[in-house]
């Protein structure tokens, strides 16, 4: 399993290597070296697999891959690399129906990483599920980090329409349509 070490450990391994004359140190320190820097490559085959399993169509073997990743404790809980396999892991629990784990998957991935992407896929969620207000406040909340997420004053327009806000949903519609023309053909 190949490894690959940072600027700082590598410098510090090549310092030890080369002051040393003995090999039996140097090769018990770069194996101490080795044991002390976590070793990514499983959560990584793991992540990249549930990836193209998804992309695949293959919800049930994507589901068991991001899950593996999530639950292999590897990665840091800070880690934007875990936020994003929660979205999608939550992604593939709402193609299943699976309304409740999907909430919490995006519930947890927006506590770790405020993006733009899964504040969207919460609020078509909560547009789903009927809860208008929830999909209106992440739709904003989306357009508040990316301004220039078209889709969301879509879904967003939809959801103020919902509520009984006319004007607002006609003017974030509005919105979209500068950005997507076929819509406002179809809509017509």
């Amino acid at each position: 399993m190949f490894v690959l070490l940072g600027d700082d450990i590598m410098r510090k391994f090549l310092r030890v290597f080369f002051r040393s004359c003995r090999i039996r140190e140097v090769l018990l320190s770069a194996i101490l070296l080795l044991m002390a820097v976590p070793c990514f490559a499983d959560v990584m085959d793991d992540a990249n697999a549930a990836v193209r399993a998804h992309e695949q169509g293959q919800v049930l073997e994507a589901l068991e891959l991001y899950t593996r990743a999530i639950d292999s404790g590897e990665l840091p809980e800070g880690d934007n690399l875990l936020s994003y396999l929660h979205n999608n892991r939550a992604l593939l629990l709402v193609r299943m129906k699976r309304y409740d784990e999907a909430m919490q998957d995006f519930n947890w991935a927006l506590g770790h990483k405020k993006d733009y992407q899964i504040f969207f896929n919460r609020g078509r969620l909560h547009l789903h599920l009927g809860e208008n207000q929830k999909a209106l406040e992440d739709f904003t909340q989306c357009l508040m980090i990316n301004p220039n997420y078209r889709r969301a004053f879509h879904v967003r327009g939809l959801a103020k329409l919902n509520l009984g806000d006319i004007k607002g949903g006609e003017a974030d519609l509005e919105q979209a349509h500068v950005y997507f023309p076929y819509l406002k053909m179809r809509n017509q």
